[in-house]
């Protein structure tokens, strides 16, 4: 039996988790920083958002908007690598419902890794001052505590999305050899 519409399955399901977590991540980084969002992201995403027709749309919108083009690239290569770790090798290929832990686990790692580093990025900042200069993300922005912490915030999420599907995979796979 053909392993490809299972994997295929898996790479959406990816897809659609990441996309979920980019938006309900940027919902929650928006609280901590509007400007953040009205400033930088608006910026950054100016082409999609005038192409949607959503450049003047209020800061929480345009943050859904960012939060699922930031992630959706991350699910498809999570999908993708998480998958043949599940599938391809020796040992029992996984469950869809044991891929679907596994994708959680990711997830949940990347969230905390997320939150040290915008917290530190937090307690860090009055000691550090950062600027425009050095920071060129923070052009603009008045509360440059709150954009300093959730800039690192979400560099925290990229590390930890990264590391913890390194090793969500290579958990995979050990658990597969043990079945």
């Amino acid at each position: 039996m053909s392993r490809i519409p299972t994997l295929m399955l898996w790479i959406a399901l990816a897809v659609l988790a990441a996309v979920a977590y980019g938006i309900v991540n940027d919902q929650i980084t928006a609280t901590i920083s509007p400007d953040y969002f009205s400033v930088f992201k608006r910026a950054q995403f100016a082409p999609v958002l005038e192409h949607t027709g959503m450049t003047d749309s209020p800061t929480r919108v345009q943050a859904l908007v960012v939060g699922a083009m930031s992630t959706w690239w991350y699910g498809l290569f999570l999908g993708i690598v998480l998958g043949i770790s599940g599938m391809v090798g020796r040992g029992t290929p996984l469950s869809t419902r044991r891929y679907l832990v596994a994708l959680a686990r990711v997830l949940a790692m990347t969230l905390g890794v997320s939150v040290v580093c915008g917290t530190v990025a937090y307690l860090a900042e009055p000691s550090i001052k950062p600027g425009p200069t050095h920071w060129p993300f923070l052009a603009g922005i008045r509360d440059v505590r709150g954009a300093f912490a959730v800039g690192w915030w979400h560099n925290g999420a990229y590390v930890g999305a990264l590391v913890a599907t390194v090793i969500e995979s290579l958990r995979v796979q050990y658990q597969r050899r043990l079945s």
